[in-house]
């Protein structure tokens, strides 16, 4: 029931990810990581999981570039989602700092995941991969970081909290 209830968060934190991930931006600056974390700290672990995993999919098939790689990012950022709802259940959230602080952590073991899965798809040794991924990271370091402390606690609040976007699930 709780799902069916906060449904409506979900889908405009979906639209809100969708939106930014369209948006013209430089490369590996992503939506998935600001949205997932605010939603696992409220829903928990399978919420979050979940989200991510399905944000994953639903952009990477809305760009047409569904492949091996989806895969291993949805579950990549499915355990991101996962983890997310475990730290933020031991922390108070006060502004975007422990967004930032996860979201660092986060990317890394997103980034050396994905990275190597895709090295290996690709038939690439393990150190050219790494070598390559440094740049990315370092962009994906900057996004997720500066996106989790400034937009991760306005969509706690305007999304995920906001008892508005509660359906009323009692009988009239």
């Amino acid at each position: 029931m709780k799902q069916i209830k906060n449904s409506l968060k979900y889908f405009f934190s979906l639209l809100l990810c969708v939106f930014v991930r369209l948006m013209p931006r430089p490369p590996n600056i992503e939506p998935v990581m600001f949205t997932a974390m605010p939603l696992s700290k409220e829903f928990g672990k399978y919420a979050g999981f979940i989200y991510a995993s399905f944000a994953i999919i639903l952009l990477d098939s809305i760009e047409g570039r569904v492949g091996y790689w989806t895969l291993y990012t949805l579950l990549a950022y499915g355990l991101v989602g996962y983890a997310a709802a475990i730290w933020f259940s031991k922390q108070k959230i006060t502004d975007g700092k422990n967004y930032a602080v996860f979201a660092f952590f986060a990317t890394i073991f997103y980034d050396i995941t994905t990275a190597s899965l895709f090295g290996l798809q690709f038939g690439q040794s393990f150190e050219a991969t790494m070598l390559g991924q440094i740049p990315f990271t370092l962009y994906h370091l900057i996004g997720n970081m500066t996106f989790a402390y400034f937009l991760s606690p306005v969509v706690h609040k305007w999304i995920i909290t906001n008892q508005k976007l509660e359906l009323n699930l009692t009988p009239a």
